[in-house]
C-alpha cells in the first residue's frame, strides 16, 4: 500500500504523529490507520503496523497539551514534536473528527484512557460548543 508507505516513512515513533513541528492531528489521516488496521487485523506483516502507528499517535497525543486535561477537547495544533505545547485555539470540527477514532480505538483495544479522551471530548462539545439559541459554534 502506496499510502500506507509514505506515513510509516513520515511517522515519529517516539512521540507519535508525523513529520515535524508544527504537529496537527490530521484526523483523515488517523481514521485511515484505524480502518486499515482493523481490514488487516491485529497481525501484520508491516512494521509498524497500521495500529501502532494510530495507538502511538492517540496515546500521545492525549497525554501532550493539545488535549485539554481541563476542559476536555484537542487544540488546534501543537507547535512542538511532543505535543506539549498546544496553539490555543479549539475547533469544531477537529474534535468532531477525532472522538469516533478515539471511540473506535477504545472498542478495539478496550485501553480505558481512550474511552475517557472520547466521552470528555463529547462533553466539551457539548456543553461548550452547543449555542444556547440552536446550532453549535465552530471555533473557541
Amino acid at each position: 500500500m502506496l499510502g500506507l508507505a509514505s506515513l510509516t516513512q513520515g511517522f515519529d515513533p517516539r512521540w507519535g504523529g508525523f513529520g515535524p513541528a508544527p504537529k496537527f492531528p490530521r484526523a483523515s489521516t488517523l481514521s485511515f490507520l484505524l480502518e486499515t488496521g482493523l481490514a488487516a487485523g491485529h497481525t501484520t506483516e508491516q512494521e509498524p503496523s497500521p495500529l501502532t502507528l494510530l495507538t502511538t499517535t492517540l496515546t500521545r497525543m492525549a497525554e501532550g497539551g493539545i488535549y485539554d486535561l481541563i476542559g476536555g477537547g484537542f487544540f488546534r495544533y501543537s507547535v512542538d514534536e511532543k505535543w506539549a505545547i498546544p496553539h490555543f485555539e479549539k475547533m469544531l470540527y477537529d474534535n468532531a473528527l477525532l472522538l469516533p477514532i478515539y471511540a473506535e480505538a477504545w472498542k478495539l483495544t478496550r485501553a480505558t484512557h481512550y474511552r475517557k479522551v472520547a466521552t470528555e471530548t463529547a462533553r466539551w462539545i457539548l456543553e461548550t460548543m452547543r449555542a444556547p439559541e440552536g446550532g453549535f459554534y465552530s471555533s473557541l
